[in-house]
């Protein structure tokens, strides 16, 4: 019969493998540099419960996940945060190893890390064009927000990986296309999450929908702040003969 110990955390008597007050494992002998490895890699690597496995399980079914989370469940899959956080953490390795640009942007504004304003600029015009183009759907903000931190903070990992692969190997690669492709793909599974209907055709037309709000609100934004002050923000892809391969 297995041995009643109490919780660590809330001091709730515990009896199975876990508290079932806050969700704690309990310790059953100190930690020991084996066991710490084994949890290190079996959190890292985890087919459940990792970073890595929520935004595989996110390409194959986006809605589950998504609406998991905005119903309220917590504790199993990786939060939106916790995506987004990997993200910012990729943001700046790339700018520290790679280059300063992201998703083959580059991106300058006074006083302010690139990968924060690249989130600060883009995040809030993808917001708005999600709610305008599913407007239909009255869907509420809060599963806008979820679906967007979520998706765009796996594909940003994804294609980010993919594209600084392909400059390590390739001398002869150009990055301009990594930021259209993350967009597409972006509103495509956006799409699929916030149209009930699984028809193709449903999908395609609320994803080109919700692009053309996107870049429509980039140019009039962008093109204020130009105004305003020239020098305060820049935003280019590179040249086709001045991409240069890391060597």
């Amino acid at each position: 019969m297995q041995e009643t110990v109490i919780c660590s955390v809330c001091e709730t008597p515990v009896t199975g493998n876990y508290c079932s007050n806050c969700g704690q494992k309990p310790g059953r002998s100190v930690t020991k540099l084996w066991s710490m490895l084994v949890d290190w890699m079996a959190n890292v690597f985890s087919l459940e419960r990792s970073v890595f496995a929520c935004i595989l399980k996110l390409i194959l079914d986006p809605a589950k996940i998504i609406n998991n989370y905005w119903l309220g469940n917590r504790g199993y899959y990786p939060s939106p945060g916790k995506v987004f956080f990997y993200g910012l953490a990729l943001a700046a390795l790339h700018i520290a190893y790679i280059n300063t640009e992201l998703l083959g942007l580059t991106m300058e504004f006074t006083g302010v890390q690139t990968q924060l304003f690249f989130w600060a600029f883009f995040f809030p015009f993808l917001t708005l064009a999600s709610l305008a183009a599913f407007i239909p759907k009255k869907q509420p903000l809060t599963k806008h927000l979820i679906s967007l931190t979520y998706l765009a903070s796996s594909f940003f990992i994804i294609v980010t990986l993919i594209q600084d692969f392909l400059i390590l190997i390739s001398k002869d690669y150009l990055e301009g296309w990594a930021f259209f492709v993350f967009l597409g793909l972006l509103v495509i599974w956006n799409a699929r999450v916030m149209v009930d209907s699984r028809k193709f055709s449903q999908i395609i037309l609320y994803s080109a929908l919700q692009a053309l709000i996107f870049i429509i609100l980039v140019i009039i934004c962008g093109g204020i702040v130009y105004l305003k002050n020239p020098e305060s923000l820049k935003i280019n892809t590179p040249p086709e003969d001045a991409v240069e391969s890391v060597e």
